[in-house]
């Protein structure tokens, strides 16, 4: 994707979003001078299913010292998830994937992956 247009364009676009996600934020942050994103303000915006939206959440408030997104951490993993290359976003996948850290996905977070999709019982 052209730098020009990630820098001057998209940059902005996702600093803005992040600005207008921190003024609807109901939980308060421990240091108001700070602006930053609630995990359900968050969790709203991307709208995304169950567990996916929670790894999401996780993996932009990797190191904070609060439970929500700074400015510098929302406009990152948007511009990862959205202008970024192929082999950033499968890590960026892969990452979410990897409910242990350890580098690979294993049976055990593929089974933790199935236990949140809800199952349907269709009606013969």
């Amino acid at each position: 994707m052209d730098q020009v247009f990630i820098s001057d364009e998209l940059q902005p676009y996702f600093v803005g979003v992040f600005a207008d996600l921190a003024l609807r934020s109901s939980t308060p942050p421990l240091n108001f001078k700070i602006k930053s994103i609630d995990r359900v303000t968050f969790l709203e915006y991307v709208n995304l299913p169950g567990i996916v939206s929670d790894r999401f959440f996780l993996l932009a408030t990797e190191g904070a010292k609060e439970n929500r997104i700074v400015q510098e951490q929302f406009v990152n993993l948007m511009l990862r998830t959205f202008a970024s290359s192929l082999d950033d976003k499968m890590e960026l996948a892969f990452s979410m994937y990897d409910f242990d850290g350890d580098g690979e996905i294993t049976a055990e977070d593929v089974r933790i992956l199935l236990s949140y999709i809800p199952f349907r019982r269709s009606k013969h």
